[in-house]
């Protein structure tokens, strides 16, 4: 790394320690730091009471509802890969009174 007679200027007027930093912040400015895709990853989790729950779970590109315990943990289901959104699911047909039937025959 070369250094510019501005350098040690500035250098000199902030003391040593202060150009100690200076270089080493110039040096770390051109150091990227990549992070490690995990292949792991808990989407969601939903508690059902004394020490059980759901989970969704993705390893790379396939999801898994996992259900667990404090002493066990289960493999519910194989999900599909896309998550499927409100919108898209049957709606169930209620009747007159609201509860779910036969459309109110």
């Amino acid at each position: 790394m070369k250094v510019a007679s501005q350098d040690v200027l500035q250098c000199s007027a902030a003391g040593p320690l202060g150009c100690c930093l200076e270089t080493l912040r110039r040096a770390l400015r051109h150091v990227k730091i990549r992070r490690r895709e995990r292949l792991l990853r808990v989407s969601e989790t939903l508690s059902l009471g004394e020490r059980r729950f759901l989970a969704i779970v993705q390893v790379d590109r396939e999801r898994f509802l996992i259900g667990g315990t404090g002493q066990h943990i289960a493999l519910l289901q194989k999900l599909e890969t896309e998550p499927v959104a409100a919108e898209d699911l049957p709606r169930e047909r209620t009747s007159s009174s609201g509860l779910p039937g036969n459309g109110g025959f």
